[in-house]
């Protein structure tokens, strides 16, 4: 392992203190502060101490066991050893941290276990800098915290990151291209997620592209900001009058992009207790928008047993509600007045059938 500290230029101050154990006391004060215990050589009768058999606070030395009476005990402390030389090449490999607080320059493969702190410039001229840990920028005069460059026009990739379990990696190619990629891995291999291509923008190589749950709506009219596919009730409302339907078949779907809603709707009912008003629709996905009223669709109604048998009829979406009131607009082969389809038309047992989609804003 190479030495990855600080080779002083000249020794510095050397100072020495002697004492004497008297078998009770076990805090001696140097008479200076040191600024680490590591500055200290302690020795008991000429033996060595390990750094866990003393502590210092301040100027004080404390032995964790009591020297005993006439133990000649030794303190060596190097103080001010200042200046440090340039580490030469190959002294630094596999340190458990690095800083450097000026200019670095690597020219070879640095390996650092734990974090890299660099607060100036770094210039990587070697194959490999492996960090294991953290690698921080911190210097103020750089023009970006991460600046990546290589001088290579065939080099494939300028940029890469992945992660160790091979789930992710992101690329940053060269070229006029200037792709930038994300890939997934999964049981088949690695797979392009999602491509930003300077000449055709974003790409999307799985056909994939997820919304939120809940729309962060944006007031931006060139914005998409929702996409939602989902199953929605129909139900047979008297709008107007009282009582409830028998529903029999409530099929609906619908489709949201953005702000448009498009509706597919499939309603069988019995009248069972409706009394009066008209013939409504209830159960929307979405409230219709403010300010928009009358989003109009076509449908058809089937009336069992009459004559032609069915009518199509109009509906029409007011603003703010989830309501779709339902208009009579003409019979098979006979014109007739516009009207709602009123709840007394209905027949008391028979199934009623109304088929119909529906484009609205929300």
């Amino acid at each position: 392992m190479g030495y990855g500290g600080k080779q002083a230029i000249r020794s510095g101050d050397i100072r020495r203190f002697n004492f004497t154990g008297n078998g009770s006391n076990t805090a001696f004060d140097l008479g200076f502060t040191p600024a680490t215990q590591n500055q200290l050589i302690v020795t008991v009768n000429g033996l060595v101490q390990h750094y866990d058999a003393f502590s210092v606070t301040g100027s004080t030395l404390t032995f964790t066991g009591t020297p005993a009476s006439g133990d000649a005990i030794q303190v060596t402390a190097v103080v001010d050893a200042v200046g440090v030389a340039a580490i030469p090449d190959g002294a630094i490999a596999n340190v458990s941290s690095l800083a450097v607080s000026g200019a670095a320059t690597l020219s070879n493969t640095v390996a650092v276990t734990g974090a890299a702190t660099f607060s100036n410039n770094v210039t990587i001229n070697g194959s490999n800098v492996a960090v294991t840990g953290q690698m921080v920028f911190t210097g103020t005069s750089i023009d970006a915290p991460i600046k990546l460059q290589v001088n290579n026009s065939t080099q494939k990739s300028v940029f890469w990151l992945r992660d160790t379990n091979l789930v992710s990696e992101y690329t940053i190619d060269l070229g006029a291209s200037g792709l930038v990629e994300q890939w997934h891995y999964d049981a088949s291999g690695w797979k392009p997620k999602i491509r930003f291509n300077a000449g055709y923008g974003v790409e999307l190589p799985q056909g994939q592209l997820k919304f939120p749950a809940s729309q962060n709506a944006s007031s931006d009219a060139n914005t998409l900001d929702d996409y939602e596919e989902g199953s929605w009730s129909p139900t047979a409302i008297a709008n107007g009058g009282t009582g409830s339907p028998n529903h029999i078949t409530q099929y609906g779907r619908y489709v949201k992009i953005g702000r448009q809603v498009t509706l597919q709707c499939y309603l069988v009912f019995t009248k069972n207790t409706m009394s009066g008003g008209g013939l409504a629709i209830g159960g929307l996905p979405f409230t219709s928008a403010a300010g928009q009223p009358f989003n109009n669709a076509m449908g058809m109604w089937y009336l069992p047993g009459g004559s032609p048998g069915y009518v199509y009829v109009s509906l029409y979406l007011d603003a703010g509600v989830t309501v779709i009131n339902t208009e009579r607009l003409f019979t098979q082969g006979i014109d007739s007045t516009q009207n709602n389809i009123l709840i007394s038309e209905l027949g008391p047992t028979s199934n009623q059938y109304l088929a119909f989609m529906l484009t609205y804003f929300v």
